[in-house]
């Protein structure tokens, strides 16, 4: 944990003049201005008060009375952020002696430093989380600073008076009004039930082949662009840079491949006005911006065939219009953006919205294919929404029932030019009978020829279909790479067997999938906990499929490790690698993998980032 640090006295922004509270209307503003319906929560664990107290406690001002703190980890959810300067203003609108604390849980300063100053938030005292001891004293519905909160806390005792979620709420001043008056202490909740007894650190054993890496190259971090984690890590088509989308920054890094830095990618005027509506008058413009709310979000980064200093980067671009009754309409528009090096934009390209209502396409993983742009879509509740299940009547959205699987598509296929085409695969029958909906769908898809392979990525299950001129893509098989996570096979007869399996000492009951759930079905307002336990039985996750010559290679994500499958375009020849050397911890932790292929050496490369003290790039060419 960094010291308190006086951000010190800030210009009253637009937000304390302008009179627009109530009229805008953001994408955010799904539910009541608050209620304890909200899916995202955060409590305080009881015996933490003298913890927290003692975290706040290290800047003098800090230690009676009470104080607001907006407890983030950076860019989870950019249009969240876009909250906190207005909430401010209505809090010092209301108490002009409000203290204003921002309490940053990320383990790097120097990012966080330039985010905050980026960002341009109100505050008046800023602390970095550095070992996460202030996170460690809550406990989230939703992991830990998933999205942004605005916590009030009594700094005499250390307790929790409110934690308010930024997402699924109408701001306004009747809400900020509702925070100032509010000095009841939060019933905390026991650790036991919150936090599992650690049992200390195993060896991690390696079974398999390891596949090692040939060659590592250290990122020489710049003073005036510090990186925080390389995500998203691709190549350019001439193979003389490595482009990764920052963790914090949230937006593509260039460097050469000697490690050097070239720059970095940032939003245009261009990208950020392309569908604000004419209508829209400068003072509002210049208000949604200075407030964080006109957030250009860069998701995801690709390689360009055809460009040797360019990237393709799939956004959320803001969309901004008057709705009839003169409020402000703030809307995501799907978005893939050519850029060059320079940061000049070569192009911006948006796809049609699907036919059939329903449905969000998942454009932060969108699949380049050869001929074609496949985007994953979800469906229903919790994938989409920010209440308890029980708040959505329509069964169309209810995974718990067995017709939410009778339309449940894998991804939609686009043409070049934007057009939709189809919808493509089928949720898993694992995910109906564990009543999972999306929530652990991950589609990724590969292309060779008239060929395709498509997998929901949890399920071990590669979809193979063959196209057509006439019929399109049409199923052809289903290939399994791997078990469904810790659950059996169901049998011929659907019946919910269990079986036992002896390990030494060790005894571990495995059931299938059905019998899964209905010793586990959640009772109402529990669904959400349910399906996040499922997370360590689905503990393998396929992240890319790539196709190359005559084989189909498979990258595999499991526990924090990661696998390379290798198989025959047929299914056959199965073979699986460990992708590192667990025990050379000199390049800090493998954090991130992909798969690249060069056409300019004709060449599968696997790539890797290594984050330790400073980042590595690593790299190995495929036999």
């Amino acid at each position: 944990m960094e010291h308190v640090i006086n951000a010190g006295p800030h210009i009253s922004g637009p937000w304390n003049g302008f009179r627009l509270g109530l009229m805008l209307v953001l994408c955010l503003s799904l539910a009541p201005a608050w209620s304890q319906d909200l899916l995202y929560s955060m409590q305080q664990i009881a015996g933490s008060e003298s913890e927290v107290k003692a975290v706040l406690a290290k800047d003098e001002q800090l230690r009676t009375g009470e104080a607001y703190i907006f407890h983030i980890k950076p860019m989870v959810c950019p249009r969240c952020e876009g909250l906190i300067n207005p909430l401010i203003g209505m809090l010092k609108k209301a108490d002009p002696q409000s203290r204003i604390v921002m309490v940053v849980d990320y383990p790097r300063k120097k990012p966080v430093f330039n985010f905050v100053q980026e960002r341009n938030f109100s505050i008046d005292y800023l602390l970095i989380d550095t070992t996460a001891r202030f996170a460690e004293q809550f406990n989230y519905s939703a992991g830990r600073t998933s999205i942004p909160f605005c916590l009030k806390i009594d700094l005499s005792s250390g307790q929790l008076l409110r934690a308010l979620p930024l997402l699924g709420i109408s701001l306004n001043q009747s809400l900020a009004d509702e925070l100032i008056n509010d000095h009841t202490p939060e019933i905390p909740v026991q650790r036991s039930l919150t936090k599992n007894v650690s049992m200390g650190i195993q060896a991690f054993e390696v079974k398999e082949p390891k596949l090692p890496f040939d060659i590592f190259t250290a990122l020489v971090e710049d003073d005036r662009q510090p990186y925080s984690q390389p995500l998203k890590l691709v190549m350019s088509k001439d193979e003389k840079h490595w482009i990764f989308l920052d963790d914090i920054a949230q937006k593509p890094f260039v460097y050469d491949t000697r490690g050097n830095f070239v720059g970095t990618l940032s939003p245009s005027a261009e990208e950020k006005k392309k569908y604000v509506s004419p209508d829209i008058q400068d003072e509002i413009y210049m208000f949604l911006e200075k407030s964080n709310i006109l957030n250009v979000i860069y998701l995801d980064i690709y390689p360009t065939p055809d460009c040797d200093d360019c990237v393709c980067i799939s956004t959320s671009l803001p969309e901004v219009f008057y709705e009839p009754d003169t409020s402000i309409a703030y809307y995501n528009k799907i978005a893939f953006i050519r850029k060059r090096f320079n940061n000049e934009v070569a192009s911006i390209d948006t796809i049609a919205e699907m036919p059939t209502p329903g449905y969000v396409l998942h454009h932060k993983k969108a699949v380049f294919l050869p001929e074609f742009t496949l985007i994953p879509v979800v469906k229903g509740w919790p994938a989409v929404g920010t209440g308890q299940l029980s708040q959505y009547t329509d069964p169309s959205v209810n995974p718990f029932l067995d017709s939410f699987y009778e339309q449940a598509p894998l991804a939609a296929l686009y043409s070049r030019d934007g057009q939709f085409i189809s919808t493509i695969g089928a949720l898993p029958a694992l995910y109906k009978q564990l009543h999972a909906g999306y929530y652990f769908s991950h589609a990724v898809a590969a292309q060779s020829r008239d060929k395709l392979w498509l997998t929901d990525g949890r399920s071990g299950q590669i979809q193979v279909f063959r196209q057509s001129e006439r019929a399109g893509f049409q199923l052809e098989h289903t290939l399994s790479l791997f078990s469904a996570g810790k659950f059996l096979p169901v049998g011929p007869e659907n019946k919910a067997a269990t079986t036992m399996v002896y390990q030494g000492e060790k005894t571990d009951t495995l059931y299938n999938a059905q019998a899964y759930y209905e010793l586990n079905r959640p009772a109402e307002g529990k669904e959400l906990p349910y399906l996040q336990a499922l997370e360590s039985q689905l503990s393998k996750q396929i992240v890319q499929l790539e196709a190359w010559g005559d084989k189909l290679y498979a990258l595999v994500r499991e526990d924090g490790h990661f696998y390379l499958h290798t198989l025959d375009q047929q299914g056959g020849g199965h073979t699986v690698q460990y992708v590192g050397d667990p025990a050379d911890g000199s390049h800090g932790k493998l954090s991130y993998c992909r798969l690249f292929a060069s056409s300019e050496r004709d060449e599968l490369k696997l790539l890797g980032v290594y984050v330790g003290n400073k980042a590595w790039i690593a790299s190995a060419v495929l036999k």
